[in-house]
């Protein structure tokens, strides 16, 4: 895997960020309702 690389941990930090955000919109919509 790329994972011991730099831009594998990028990514894996960048796919981290991306599941957070959408979890905080996720929340948003059904606290809305």
């Amino acid at each position: 895997m790329i994972e011991n690389s730099p831009s594998g941990q990028i990514f894996i930090k960048y796919e981290q960020a991306e599941k957070d955000s959408n979890f905080v919109v996720f929340l948003s919509l059904t606290t809305m309702h």
